[in-house]
C-alpha cells in the first residue's frame, strides 16, 4: 500500500495487538456475532483480514483456528497468522485473498459459463480432497466462500471460512452417524439432503453441496432459491428430479450428484471418479482447461481501480472518528468497494432460529486503555483447549 493511502486512513486505524491495526471503516461483513475487516501489518504495510467475535460462551473462532492450524500445509486455504482476544472480542487474522466467487458471479450477469464452472470445479475438488484427508469436513459450501487468490495468485480457487468445519476423525476413528443433530449451520440451498434432515455430516454431504454450487453456477440459482422456509427447501430438494435440477447441463453433473447422494456415511469418495466426470464434460464441449480465460478477466482493470480507490472517497476527517466515539456510526462510503475486494464470509441466507446480534461500528472502537491492558496473544495449545473445552459442554 502507498504511503500517502496510509496516512490517508491513519485515523480509523485501530491497533490489533502489536503487530497489526485494523481499518475500522472496512466492515466487510457481519454474520451472527462476527464481523471482517481489513487490516495491515504494521512493519511492512502487509494487508490482512481480521475476523471479530465477540466474547461469548459459544465462540466459534477458536473452531476455526483449530482447523486452520490444522489444514496449514494445505495450499489454498487461508493461511493463519494471528489469533487473540483484546477488548471484549476474539480476533483472527488471516491472509487477504481476493474476490469471491459469489461477487463475481453477479458481475457475469448472474451465472458462469461451462468452461469457467469446470475450471472452478476441478480446483475446489482438489482443495476438499486434501482437506477431508486431512480428517476435516466443511459440512456445507457456497460460492462467498470461495475466492480467488491475488496478483500471481490470482487465477486460482481458495476455500475459506472454517467456522462450520468438522474433524470427522477422532482419535484414527470416524465420527459415529446420529441424526436429530440440534442444530443445523449452513445456508440451506447448498447444504446436502441428508444433513438437511439433521443428519451428522460426513464426506459425502462435501461432496453433495459442490454439486449443488455447479448447477448455481451454471443456472445462476437453484429449484429452491426462493423459498424461505427450511422445510419447503429441504421438500423442494427431495422432489425436485436430479433430471430436472440439471437439464440443459453436461450429464456429467447429474452423475456428480448422483454418485454423491448414494455414498455412505463413512465411505471415501472417489475423487479421481469426480474429477474424470469434470474433465469428461470438458472434452465432451471443446474445452481445453489448460486454455480457459475465466468468465470476468475482462472484469480485471475495474477491480484494480476498485484496489486504487479503497480509501480515497470523499476526504474523510478526523472529527467523524471522534462523532462515532459519541456514539455517532461514522460514514463509510467505501463499503461497496471494500465488499468487492476483500472476501471472507457475508451474511448467510440463513433460516435458523439463532438470534443474530448486530455489531456496528462504534462497538469494534477498541479503547486505548483495553489495548494495552488486556490484549492477550493465544497460544496454538490455547485455542486448541479451549475448541476441547466448547466440545465437552456440548456433550
Amino acid at each position: 500500500m502507498e504511503k500517502s493511502t496510509i496516512d490517508k486512513i491513519k485515523y480509523y486505524e485501530i491497533p490489533i495487538g502489536d503487530a497489526f491495526v485494523l481499518d475500522a471503516r472496512t466492515k466487510i461483513s457481519t454474520s451472527s456475532n462476527r464481523e471482517v475487516h481489513l487490516g495491515r501489518k504494521k512493519d511492512d504495510n502487509k494487508l490482512v483480514s481480521i475476523k471479530l467475535e465477540k466474547i461469548c460462551h459459544s465462540p466459534t473462532l477458536f473452531k476455526e483456528a483449530k482447523a486452520l492450524m490444522h489444514l496449514q500445509d494445505i495450499q489454498r486455504i487461508p493461511n493463519l497468522i494471528w489469533m487473540g482476544s483484546q477488548g471484549r472480542y476474539y480476533i483472527l487474522i488471516m491472509d487477504l485473498l481476493g474476490p469471491s466467487l459469489g461477487s463475481l458471479k453477479k458481475k457475469c450477469n448472474g451465472k458462469f459459463s461451462l468452461a469457467t464452472t469446470l475450471k472452478i470445479s476441478v480446483q475446489i475438488l482438489k482443495i476438499l480432497e486434501q482437506i477431508h484427508d486431512k480428517g476435516v469436513i466443511i459440512r456445507y459450501l457456497k460460492p462467498d466462500n470461495m475466492v480467488l487468490g491475488l496478483k500471481d495468485n490470482e487465477n486460482f480457487v481458495y476455500l475459506i471460512d472454517f467456522g462450520t468445519a468438522k474433524f470427522y476423525m477422532k482419535k484414527g476413528k470416524h465420527i459415529k452417524y446420529v441424526e436429530n443433530k440440534y442444530y443445523i449451520k449452513g445456508n440451506r440451498d447448498f447444504i446436502s439432503i441428508n444433513y438437511h434432515k439433521r443428519i451428522e455430516a460426513s464426506r459425502r454431504d462435501d461432496i453433495e453441496s459442490l454439486g449443488y454450487n455447479l448447477v448455481n453456477f451454471m443456472k445462476g440459482k437453484l429449484p429452491w432459491t426462493e423459498l424461505n422456509d427450511s422445510q419447503l427447501i429441504l421438500q423442494k430438494k427431495i422432489n425436485t428430479s436430479l433430471d430436472d435440477l440439471c437439464e440443459g447441463l453436461p450429464g456429467e453433473f447429474k452423475e456428480f450428484i448422483d454418485y454423491a447422494r448414494k455414498l455412505e456415511f463413512k465411505e471415501r469418495p472417489n475423487y479421481s471418479y469426480l474429477n474424470e466426470l469434470l474433465i469428461k464434460a470438458a472434452k465432451d464441449n471443446g474445452i481445453d482447461l489448460d486454455k480457459v480465460e475465466y468468465d470476468w478477466a475482462n472484469l480485471k482493470i475495474n477491480e484494480k481501480e476498485e484496489a486504487k480507490d479503497t480509501s480515497s472517497n470523499e476526504g474523510h476527517k478526523e472529527n467523524e472518528i471522534k462523532e462515532s466515539d459519541n456514539g455517532t456510526e461514522a460514514k463509510d462510503d467505501n463499503k461497496k468497494e471494500n465488499k468487492e475486494l476483500i472476501n471472507d464470509e457475508v451474511n448467510d441466507k440463513d433460516k435458523d432460529t439463532i438470534k443474530k446480534e448486530e455489531i456496528n461500528e462504534n462497538t469494534i472502537q477498541v479503547q486505548e486503555k483495553e489495548n494495552s491492558d488486556e490484549n492477550k496473544k493465544i497460544n496454538a495449545n490455547e485455542i486448541i483447549s479451549q475448541e476441547n473445552k466448547q466440545e465437552e459442554k456440548k456433550k
